[in-house]
């Protein structure tokens, strides 16, 4: 973290730096506690300044700004402010309680270092619900999450709240430097063309929940594999039963018009 970012987060905001948690391609991020309450929260500070007399990053604050007006909703993880310091992007995020298990990804370690493949499928399933109660919130605000993953899907008190909003798409709208990002096995084909479909998020949940109930990454690790295994509809389902099969191939079909078209909360009643 730049001294100056730092030093004004310490300064005038309160906030004392605990850790650095993670580092993306974008930015890194931190653990922060405020020096009056001791709440804990995450600082994303981006890795670089941005330009700020740059369109598409005047659009990137403007809509997370719109994302902050959105945290209210009980599965997404609220957005507290949005800070641009020393010509640094901060957002400040509520913060996952539990370090144990803070993600689904953390959670399906959990399980698979007590022997168990994957994670047991009524809590799962009940996951799946609640995350995709926050897609269609968000597919109906206009918002495509597009990395839907285990490890962006956070723990509050054993509930699921959608996190990383940061890599967020508006429908029509550009989000300038995130425009390649995602990740290889979860986001659909067309996604790597630079098309975004209204089941992009369902894809990913689909993706999602083939690593969670199997312990395996949905298409291989390869990325030649991947990206085959994605054209030829061919995703890995050992020990899935074969209607349970059946609706996670169709979520995972390559062309996006052979998907289901209802959204995902209806996907995974089906399920």
């Amino acid at each position: 973290m730049d001294p100056i970012v730092q030093q004004v987060l310490e300064g005038q905001h309160g906030l004392r730096i605990v850790r650095r948690i993670a580092r993306g391609g974008f930015a890194e991020v931190f653990e922060a506690r405020s020096s009056q309450s001791g709440i804990s929260c995450a600082l994303k500070v981006s890795l670089d300044p941005i330009e700020d007399d740059n369109p598409a990053i005047a659009k990137e604050l403007e809509n997370l700004q719109y994302l902050k007006a959105l945290s209210g909703h009980p599965r997404i993880v609220v957005l507290m402010d949005v800070w641009t310091i020393g010509g640094y992007l901060v957002t400040r995020w509520e913060l996952a309680p539990d370090e144990k298990a803070r993600s689904l990804e953390d959670l399906l370690k959990h399980y698979q270092s007590e022997g168990q493949k994957g994670v047991p499928l009524e809590p799962l399933l009940r996951y799946m619900g609640e995350t995709a109660e926050g897609i269609d919130f968000l597919n109906g605000q206009g918002i495509y999450h597009r990395d839907i993953k285990p490890a962006n899907l956070l723990l509050f008190w054993d509930h699921v709240k959608i996190g990383d909003l940061g890599l967020a798409k508006f429908v029509g709208a550009s989000m300038g430097s995130h425009s390649g990002a995602g990740t290889m096995g979860y986001l659909p084909p067309e996604a790597y063309r630079g098309q975004l479909t209204p089941t992009v998020d369902l894809y990913s949940l689909a993706a999602t929940y083939l690593k969670l109930r199997t312990g395996r990454e949905p298409f291989g690790q390869n990325p030649d594999e991947i990206l085959q295994r994605q054209k030829n509809a061919d995703p890995i389902m050992d020990g899935l039963s074969q209607a349970e099969a059946e609706v996670v191939r169709k979520a995972l079909a390559p062309d996006p018009a052979d998907r289901p078209q209802q959204g995902t909360q209806a996907w995974c009643r089906r399920l």
